[in-house]
């Protein structure tokens, strides 16, 4: 027996060839565009706001705590306006009657919310934290004023 070499032929690309080659490639498209539009960083922190409509319908918003933004959002008693600046989110107004959670302190780690309950509207921090309340460390960097007269608003 003869050794001959080997050849390969080149094989031509038939119409149907295409087909599955544009297929493969619209879903390798398809599935690329997913990932890159609703995949964010793990340790992007975001706010969630919830409120209530005098209806009982909840709507929700989502905002990045990395970009300074301030929100009118309606709730059953009127509008509470949100403010997220430097990473830190807190309540700037609100149509309640006693402001508690105007004088709530800024909230920035996954997990601390405050709520306006007289006006159905929630806030809080989702998101990865690498710096907060692990290994039982509680400590905040958020310090309350101690000039401030909680007693008198109380009232």
């Amino acid at each position: 027996m003869k050794n001959r070499p080997r050849t390969f032929k080149l094989r031509i690309l038939r119409p149907a060839d295409f087909v599955i080659l544009a297929i493969f490639l619209a879903v390798i498209a398809v599935f690329l565009v997913f990932i890159l539009r609703y995949s964010r960083p793990s340790n992007e922190k975001r706010l969630v706001i919830q409120s209530e409509n005098s209806d009982g319908k909840t709507t929700e918003w989502i905002y990045s705590m990395n970009k300074n933004e301030r929100a009118e959002i309606p709730g059953i008693l009127g509008t509470s306006i949100i403010v997220i600046e430097n990473g830190k989110a807190f309540f700037e107004d609100s149509p309640c009657e006693n402001k508690i959670c105007v004088f709530s302190h800024k909230i920035s780690h996954s997990g601390e919310w405050i709520a306006c309950l007289p006006n159905g509207v929630i806030i809080r921090v989702e998101g990865k934290n690498s710096d907060f309340r692990q290994n039982g460390n509680t400590d905040s960097n958020d310090e309350i004023d101690p000039s401030t007269d909680y007693d008198a608003w109380a009232e």
